[in-house]
Order: structure tokens, then C-alpha cells, then sequence
């Protein structure tokens, strides 16, 4: 006799080939945020499942954010967004220390190219947002509401750009970012610099915006390059001079 867990493995591994081809099916009939995907009872039917595996599939495709469920309500296909991304970033960083630096320099990458294409696209909704950030920040001395202003300029900077896949990965990885710059931070106190972290914060943010403002691309994605560049540079100083203290 088999017993329940072997029993239970199979089934979940039903479950998981179901939702691979329900995948499938989104990809080749091309459904849109909004449209319908087949219910229970049709998923059961259609691949000769029982409607506890057909359900399992589909709490499957919920999970992974790409369907909306509701009970007696037929599935539907949700915007794209980049919840699983979030998950992914927030957990790799409670893992390891070095993937503080790691984020940054991932960020160099994507938000250069946030930076370039924001200083082509933005729209004076974008500017308006971006310079009512900027007054928020000058405003603003508490460390963990600094953050998060922080972390809210470079999402808006990705908005600017007007590119789904960049935002969705600067809004991904929003919170662990803020949780990177408050540790940054608390870190740089003890650098032996004249200047406040807040400070320096403020005017490298500054330094970005007027050449998105201006028009000029190149020099958008070369400062926002020199701003996490020299992020990454005393994140590492600062970890150094932590793990020898």
C-alpha cells in the first residue's frame, strides 16, 4: 500500500503539469489581462483530471499572480506585475549579506536604462512627480521616511521611462531596496565624512533628475551609473569597516 505522502507527491506533480499546460494555453491563444481562462470543471474534463487536481492547477496559476480567482467566478488573466520578483529579491537578501551589493549592482544596470529612457519620455506629469519627490526629500531628516522617499524617486524615474518590464522590475524590488538604503545608511554614519548621508543623498538625487528634465539621456544614465556606482563603493567600505569592528 502506498503510502499518503508518496500518494500526495503525485498528485501535486498532476497538479503542476496541469498548470504548465493551462501556461500554454494562455501563451497560444494570446488572452489579455481581463480575459477569461476555463473554470474547474472544464479544466477537469479537458485533461481528464479530477476537479481537486484541476483546482490545485489553477491555485497554482493564482500563486504565480498570472489569474484571479473568486469562488463561482470563472478565472481571469491579471495584469503583469512583478510580485514573484519581489519575493525573490526580499528572500535573497535575508540570505546573504553580500546581495546588499549585489542589488546595487543589478540597479546599475536596469536604472540606467530607467534613467536614459526617462530623460526621452517623460511627460511634465512625470517632471511634476519627479520635483514633488525631490521637495519631499529636502524636507525630510528621519532615516526610514528618507528611504522610502528614496526608493519612490527611482520607481518614479522607471514610470518616466515608460517601459512595463523596467518598472515592474524597479517596483519589484522597491521594498528591498528601501531596506538597503536605510541599512546604507545607518552604515555611512560612522563613515569619516563631513557630510550627512541625507545629504549627500539629496544632491546625488538632484544630479539625476535635471538632465531627465533636460532632456539629455546620456548624462541621465551616466549619473544615475555614478550614483549607484559610488553606492555600491561605500556599501563595501562600510561592511569592511563593520565586520572588522
Amino acid at each position: 500500500m502506498e503510502s499518503p505522502s508518496a500518494s500526495a507527491l503525485r498528485r501535486d506533480t498532476l497538479a503542476d503539469q496541469v498548470a504548465k499546460l493551462l501556461i500554454q494555453s494562455i501563451f497560444e491563444n494570446r488572452l489579455r489581462p481581463g480575459d477569461t481562462l476555463s473554470g474547474e470543471l472544464e479544466v477537469a474534463s479537458r485533461y481528464g483530471v479530477s476537479r481537486p487536481v484541476a483546482r490545485e492547477a489553477l491555485r497554482h496559476l493564482a500563486a504565480l499572480n498570472m489569474v484571479q480567482l473568486a469562488n463561482g467566478k470563472v478565472p481571469v488573466i491579471k495584469p503583469l506585475g512583478g510580485e514573484l520578483l519581489a519575493v525573490y529579491y526580499e528572500w535573497a537578501l535575508q540570505l546573504e549579506e553580500s546581495s546588499f551589493v549585489e542589488l546595487h549592482e543589478l540597479r546599475e544596470g536596469v536604472e540606467g536604462s530607467c534613467a536614459y529612457f526617462a530623460a526621452l519620455r517623460r511627460t511634465d506629469e512625470d517632471l511634476d512627480e519627479l520635483h514633488a519627490l525631490l521637495d519631499r526629500m529636502r524636507a525630510e531628516d528621519d532615516p526610514d521616511a528618507f528611504a522610502g522617499l528614496d526608493t519612490d524617486l527611482h520607481v518614479a524615474i522607471a514610470r518616466a521611462a515608460h517601459n512595463r518590464l523596467l518598472l515592474h522590475t524597479l517596483e519589484s524590488i522597491r521594498r528591498a531596496t528601501r531596506d538597503v538604503v536605510v541599512t546604507g545608511m545607518s552604515l555611512m554614519e560612522a563613515e569619516p565624512d563631513s557630510e550627512p548621508p541625507i545629504v549627500r543623498l539629496r544632491i546625488g538625487h538632484q544630479r539625476i533628475v535635471e538632465p531627465i528634465e533636460a532632456g539629455d539621456a546620456g548624462l541621465a544614465r551616466a549619473r544615475m551609473d555614478e550614483h549607484l556606482r559610488g553606492a555600491v563603493a561605500r556599501y563595501i567600505a562600510a561592511f569592511e569597516r563593520h565586520s572588522k569592528s
